[in-house]
C-alpha cells in the first residue's frame, strides 16, 4: 500500500477506497434538511419584513434598521446550514 510509507509505527488501515457514490443522503440527514429549511426560510421572511418588502414601510425609529442587521448572521449561518447539506458534504 502506498501509505504505509507514511505512516508512524503501530498505525493500521481500516479502511481504503471510495465512497459509495450513490449515497447522497445520511441518517442525520432526516432531521438536519428540514431544520435548515424551516431556519433559513424564518430569517428569509425575517428579513423580507424588517426590509419592507411586502409594501410595510419601515419605522421612523430606526428599529427596523436594526432588525434587519440582527437577521444577517442568522441568513448566513442558514445559508452555511443549506450549503454544507447538499454542496460541501465530503461524507
Amino acid at each position: 500500500m502506498k501509505v504505509q510509507t507514511e505512516m508512524i509505527s503501530g498505525e493500521k488501515v481500516y479502511w481504503a477506497g471510495m465512497p459509495n457514490p450513490k449515497v447522497i443522503f445520511h441518517s442525520d440527514d432526516w432531521t438536519a434538511i428540514p431544520f435548515t429549511l424551516i431556519w433559513t426560510g424564518f430569517f428569509v421572511f425575517w428579513e423580507a419584513n424588517a426590509l419592507g418588502i411586502w409594501g410595510r414601510t419601515p419605522r421612523a425609529g430606526g428599529s427596523d434598521v436594526f432588525m434587519a442587521l440582527w437577521g444577517i448572521p442568522f441568513l448566513i449561518i442558514g445559508n452555511y446550514m443549506f450549503g454544507d447539506a447538499f454542496w460541501w458534504t465530503g461524507g
